[in-house]
């Protein structure tokens, strides 16, 4: 694990320059779309204050969404694959689960706990929850029986095995089944918060194209994407690279 560390961190320094580069391309194309439509449209047609607003009460919803999705993931993935009878028997049920459209459930969600945030939570939870449950089961299938049993060896049992052998070795496939399901948030959030009407991103961008003012939301909509773009650089693209010294290739 140690030397494969290594080799990763040696491949990333190598191709950083590419990475580097096509992160810089998309900016780029963020930047130029945010000036082509700011000059189409009037600047001061967006309510900076009600749109950066909004997109912090949508961020918050998504990271505590996330939060309890990955310990939900991580959960499931173990009951699935450390038992045969819970194998046989949720693998098919999850298989089924993550094909049902999770926005089909916010009229019955709205409902039962009303227009809020609880409603748009549980819509998150249920699009982020499968890229991650689904990665960490291939993590663990394909988990290495040498390293398993050097760790039966040095005692490392129930929650001593969890936390020191087990967690560590699945934090790649959780930072991969993360990234996936965070974009996967995104994507659903705007949808979600306009049918619930709650105060979000997503109600501030359904009032402009209520509007009727496609410049402005062609602008904030690129906003939008820059402000994503810039939670994934700062966050996510850090964490890949800490996640490759846990690598057991």
């Amino acid at each position: 694990m140690r030397y494969n560390y290594h080799f990763h961190s040696k491949l990333m320094r190598a191709n950083a320059p590419r990475h580097m580069m096509h992160r810089l391309i998309s900016l780029l194309a963020i930047l130029t779309l945010i000036a082509v439509f700011a000059s189409l449209s009037q600047l001061h047609s967006i309510n900076y204050g009600q749109f950066y607003r909004g997109f912090a009460a949508s961020f918050s919803r998504v990271v505590i969404s996330y939060l309890i999705a990955a310990v939900v993931a991580i959960a499931l993935a173990l009951l699935a694959t450390r038992n045969r009878y819970f194998e046989n028997t949720l693998l098919p049920l999850l298989d089924v689960l993550q094909s049902f459209p999770s926005l089909a459930l916010i009229p019955l969600l709205v409902s039962i706990f009303g227009r809020n945030s609880i409603a748009v939570i549980i819509i998150l939870i249920t699009v982020m929850v499968w890229p991650m449950v689904f990665s960490l089961i291939g993590a663990i299938k394909t988990e290495r029986a040498d390293l398993a049993e050097a760790a039966t060896i040095y005692g490392a049992h129930g929650w001593r095995r969890l936390r020191h052998f087990i967690l560590p070795a699945l934090i790649p496939a959780l930072l991969t089944g993360s990234i996936v399901a965070w974009g996967q948030a995104w994507d659903s959030l705007v949808g979600a918060e306009i049918i619930s009407t709650v105060r979000g991103v997503g109600t501030y961008l359904g009032s402009v194209s209520g509007k009727h003012q496609v410049p402005t939301l062609l602008l904030a909509i690129s906003l939008y994407l820059l402000l994503i773009f810039t939670i994934n650089e700062i966050i996510w693209l850090p964490l890949l690279r800490f996640s490759t010294r846990y690598q057991n290739e």
